[in-house]
């Protein structure tokens, strides 16, 4: 169970986010600064495996109803019995790291009126540093892990967190926790009126911004120059989940008809991959470790995954080719 409570500078480290720091694997046979493990035991992998297992299980399960995946995620780390802090910990970091959790079920399991679901979203929320970073940026970062649930009375929990953390890492901000989030409540409603197709009709002008906001920082107004670059910034790049630009860029290309059109969005495509890869990079901690696996076991759950599809393109080949460099490929 601590293995799962493993910290790093950016908020909760999942112990499979880096094999090389498990217990389970032994390194040694140093070459310069490099550790090179050649040696992986069976049952360390066995150990390891059904661990990723079951957290991918215990996805499966949240995503159909999020309190019996969270029930099983602290049933297999015998956590069920374990001390609160310990427990909201385990869940937030389960939240934020298991990208086989559904963005839509993470956002109303922590939108939840109860009091487990509330402090897990303020631990959640606790692992992010806004420090001397902008208003939009901040939201946008804070949003990056799941979607804001369609019930406003949810939204509105999320946003108050967010706008006490927001003032807590920024006190000479533009103004106080409730202003702040006030005011993401009314950036995300801009968003909506400028860049969903249903609400075109109900489009929000930089004046209409002004005046929702009008009075919120303790009675009095926020600055202009600061409403015109939040209104400008979510005009311009909205606040979007990774997995919703994949799904409209996929779209776009299956609906364009001209070579250009097509070629375009290649190009947008191309971009977006790269940024994220970019961002990854960034994320990532070094390590001067390598792990060296002979154990064919290691690569077992890859094929069992994939083979079908290997085995329908090698059939493609061979019918279709007769050049004996493809067939000995």
């Amino acid at each position: 169970m601590e293995e799962i409570k493993q910290q790093n500078s950016g908020g909760f480290k999942n112990e499979f986010d880096d094999d090389e720091q498990s217990p389970h694997y032994q390194q040694h046979t140093s070459m310069t600064d490099t550790s090179i493990s050649t040696d992986l035991k069976k049952d360390s992998y066995e150990q390891n495996r059904m661990l990723k297992n079951n957290i991918y299980k215990a996805a499966s399960k949240f995503n159909l109803k999020p309190k019996k995946g969270i029930e099983y995620l602290l049933e297999f780390n015998n956590a069920k019995d374990a001390d609160y802090d310990t427990k909201l910990e385990m869940i937030a970091n389960f939240l934020k790291t298991t990208p086989a959790l559904d963005k839509t079920a993470i956002g109303d399991y922590l939108g939840e009126d109860i009091q487990i679901n509330k402090d897990v979203l303020k631990k959640l929320i606790e692992t992010m540093d806004f420090t001397d970073k902008k208003f939009v940026p901040s939201l946008k970062m804070m949003l990056s892990g799941f979607r804001l649930p369609g019930e406003g009375q949810k939204v509105d929990r999320i946003m108050e967190m967010f706008g006490d953390k927001y003032v807590k890492d920024n006190p000479e901000t533009v103004g106080t926790s409730e202003c702040i989030y006030l005011l993401a409540y009314a950036t995300m409603m801009l968003q909506t009126s400028i860049h969903n197709p249903s609400a075109r009709n109900n489009y929000m002008t930089l004046a209409d911004f002004k005046k929702m906001t009008k009075g919120i920082n303790n009675g009095g107004d926020l600055s202009d120059e600061f409403l015109d670059e939040v209104y400008e910034t979510i005009e311009k790049d909205p606040i979007t989940l990774v997995e919703d630009d994949e799904a409209r860029i996929k779209n776009e290309g299956s609906s364009a008809t001209s070579y250009k059109r097509k070629q375009e969005i290649f190009v947008k495509e191309g971009q977006g991959l790269a940024k994220r890869g970019y961002e990854l990079m960034k994320e990532k901690r070094k390590t001067t470790h390598f792990i060296l696996v002979n154990n064919s076991q290691a690569i077992g759950p890859l094929f069992e995954s994939c083979w079908s599809a290997m085995f329908a393109v090698f059939s493609v080949l061979l019918e279709e080719h007769d050049d004996p460099k493809i067939i000995a490929l």
